[in-house]
């Protein structure tokens, strides 16, 4: 994870701590022993002004005000020319403008004139501070109160002036009031203007987040002036950094104006999940501070990476990144170049994922440095992942793309939505190889994410269309959801194919298997492109309609299943369910009543004067075939028509031929038609029972026959019943013809008088 504002603010400052420890107190102590230990020593001792003097002190002045006065407990000189010692030296350095008051202090010390070197025997300790009262106090009192108090620890300083070098193998401490520290050696290089921290350089901060901060080497140069630290790493409850060289620009008064980092790696875990984790990375970062020392801004270069683990996965990736920060936090990222933010659906192994890829995205955080909302720039798109399959290869994501998006977060930081506009548009893998994708567009989208990250809805507006190669849908709106695949259609839906259209108030389609369904007001015209001269009931080139207040229907099978009352017709045929199955390709219709609702359709056949009169059939079930010609009544089936009603356990009729010379409005006609099964046959001057009842429309001819325990019987008010195996009767005259099986077979003709 990269670094967080106030990690980074933490580091920096323990950094800056270190290098304003090292440069003030070496280049004091260096430029005293340089400038007034050596003239001390190799003036006032060397001409022997005392071989052993107690109570030594010895001070600066210039333009009125004092640099520094030094104080031993006893000078000792050993003989002209040769080494000399200070005892107990206490050194308080007080600047040009008299604004420090620095004190340095030790038990000994030791000078050479023949090198040239001056070497402190024991422990040396250097406390450093600003006095801001100073130039203003003429009895160079201190401050009245302590403030930001730096303080060093070393041994073992050896400084010569014939090379300007000063240098210690020994351990260096620091501490000031938010760090302290160490390392191990030191070298001071005064005419180089070159510090150099060899080894093992420590920096521990403390505060409510206490952090510690280790580099393998440092070295801080005067001109140019900064500090460069290798193989650094940043460790603190939350977070792990290391980065391979670290540079320090410093300005005249040592704070921090840049910093620049390489290689940069971070992990970070979070203290509100115990189980995330977060992996950042960037090959190069440069990072750039007010004059309060407040970090601005960041940039980051050549690849900046972020991964967490946990219940929630994330990752996100850009070639460079810009972040700016207001008050100790981040407030604003614009990362560019391939831009990828993905997110896992970490909720159960079979979520989705999402990925937002982008040429740029600038994102927003809130007061506390969370983000709240983010916006791409040029092209951009949103990749759905499907959810993996076991043993199966991961499947072609879907693609949402837009004009531009616009992106909100929760309060914890979780990306939860999208809006997409102008030319919103969502792809969709084909189901099989060779079929195209499934395509929508609209004027705009908003993409609503669950709470662990997948996309859980996606809300088309506007001029809403779906294709896909075969089929297209339009509407107002659109609802799609990626974990079932449905695309919802309202606002004037209309699904339109190559043999007609459906339109509702509402519809759902299966992007991925085709299948529909659709709800209140539902209509479909079915576009037959070439009349079937062998067929019949749908058999005109005339469209076929069908409308219900429901409506699915299935791509694999073709079939249509319309209910909560259905009616299907073409011309003048009509067929009335309260549910009905049809499919159009093979003009196939099942229909099926209730207990409340019969079946019904509506046929035509000649009457006694051979003119046509309209049949009503209703059934519990009724199925048709057009390549048959048959439709097919079972259950209570009853049929009216002028001269008569007939009813059945079952009802077979079959229609005429459409043929060629009918004209596009004509009815089906019936050929003939067979009832089994409780036949009734009910006519003004008579009334038939029996098993089966067959009739021809071409001689309008009526064959009644019984089971093997009963006779079919014609009853008629005026002469009685007549009874025989095999009944036979018309409409255009009142004759009934009766033949037995019998051995002394037997025809009876028996004539009706009218009344």
């Amino acid at each position: 994870m990269p670094l967080t504002p106030r990690q980074l603010r933490m580091y920096l400052l323990s950094v800056a701590a270190m290098l304003l420890i090292i440069v003030i107190g070496f280049y004091a102590y260096a430029r005293w022993r340089l400038h007034s230990l050596g003239r001390i020593t190799a003036g006032k001792l060397s001409t022997e002004v005392s071989r052993s003097t107690e109570g030594f002190t010895l001070s600066k002045s210039e333009a009125g005000h004092t640099l520094f006065t030094i104080h031993a407990a006893r000078a000792i000189e050993y003989k002209q020319g040769g080494r000399a010692q200070l005892h107990d030296v206490g050194i308080i350095v007080y600047g040009k403008s008299g604004d420090r008051f620095d004190q340095i202090s030790g038990g000994d010390f030791q000078y050479d004139p023949q090198s040239g070197e001056v070497v402190a025997a024991g422990d040396v300790e250097i406390d450093l501070e600003a006095n801001g009262q100073g130039s203003l106090r003429p009895d160079q009192a201190p401050p009245r109160e302590q403030k930001n108090l730096i303080h060093i620890r070393t041994s073992g300083l050896t400084f010569s002036q014939k090379t300007g070098i000063a240098s210690t193998p020994k351990h260096v401490e620091f501490r000031l009031p938010q760090a302290s520290g160490s390392a191990s050696g030191a070298t001071w290089d005064s005419n180089a203007g070159i510090l150099t921290l060899p080894a093992a350089v420590n920096i521990r901060s403390t505060g409510p987040h206490p952090s510690q901060v280790t580099a393998a080497r440092a070295v801080l140069t005067r001109s140019p002036h900064q500090a460069v630290l290798d193989d650094v790493h940043e460790t603190d409850a939350e977070r792990d950094m290391r980065s391979t060289k670290v540079i320090v620009y410093l300005a005249a008064d040592n704070r921090i104006q840049r910093l620049q980092a390489e290689d940069l790696k971070a992990i970070a875990h979070s203290a509100a999940k115990k189980n995330a984790e977060y992996h950042g990375q960037a090959a190069n970062g440069e990072f750039f501070f007010d004059r309060q020392s407040q970090l601005q801004s960041a940039l980051l270069r050549g690849g900046v990476g972020l991964d967490s683990t946990g219940d929630q996965p994330m990752r996100g990736s850009a070639e460079d990144a810009r972040v700016r920060f207001a008050n100790r936090h981040w407030a604003a990222i614009h990362a560019e170049q391939n831009v990828h933010l993905f997110q896992s659906g970490g909720g159960s192994k079979n979520a989705q994922g999402t990925e937002l890829i982008a040429d740029a995205f600038d994102l927003l955080a809130d007061p506390r440095g969370v983000p709240s909302k983010g916006k791409t720039s040029g092209a951009a798109r949103i990749e759905i992942q499907p959810a993996p399959s076991p043993g199966a290869p991961a499947g072609e994501p879907t693609v949402v793309t837009a004009g531009g998006f616009d992106a909100s977060f929760s309060s914890q930081g979780r990306l939860k939505a999208l809006h997409g506009e102008p030319d919103a548009k969502i792809t969709s893998p084909a189901p099989l190889a060779g079929q195209p994708p499934r395509v929508s567009t609209s004027d705009s989208l908003d993409a609503a994410l669950d709470s662990h990250g997948a996309v859980a809805t996606i809300v088309q507006n506007g001029r809403v269309h779906f294709d896909d190669g075969s089929r297209q849908a339009f509407a107002q709106h659109g609802r799609y959801t990626p974990q079932d695949n449905l695309l919802t259609l309202t606002g004037a839906a209309r699904v339109q194919q190559a043999d007609g259209n459906t339109t509702a108030l509402r519809m759902r389609m299966n992007r991925s298997t085709g299948d529909f369904s659709a709800e209140e007001q539902v209509k479909t015209t079915f576009v037959s492109s070439q009349p079937n001269p062998a067929g019949a009931l749908l058999a005109s080139g005339s469209p076929i309609h069908v409308t219900a207040p429901s409506l699915t229907g299935s791509r694999a099978s073709g079939m249509a299943h319309y209910s909560g009352g259905a009616r299907l017709w073409q011309d003048a045929n009509i067929i009335q369910a309260p549910d009905m199955d049809f499919d159009h390709a093979h003009r196939v219709i099942v229909a099926q009543g209730s207990s409340a609702q019969a079946v019904t359709s509506s046929l035509v056949q000649n009457d006694s004067n051979g003119k046509q009169t309209p049949v009503n059939v209703t059934a519990a079930r009724l199925t048709y075939a057009d390549d048959q010609r048959r439709i097919h009544c079972e259950g209570n089936v009853v049929a009216r028509s002028a001269d008569g009603t007939l009813q059945a356990d079952v009802l077979d009729i079959y229609l005429q031929p459409r043929g060629e010379a009918n004209a596009p409005a004509t009815p089906s006609r019936i050929e003939h038609s067979i009832a089994q099964g409780h036949v009734l046959l009910q006519q003004p001057a008579r009334t038939g029972r029996g098993d089966r009842l067959a009739y021809t429309s071409a001689d309008q001819k009526f064959v009644l026959t019984g089971g093997p325990a009963r006779l079919p019987q014609v009853e008629d008010a005026q002469h009685g019943i007549t009874r025989g195996d095999r009944l036979v009767f018309f409409r255009n005259d009142e004759r009934v013809l009766v033949e037995s099986a019998g051995a002394d077979r037997a025809l009876t003709e028996t004539r009706i008088k009218p009344k």
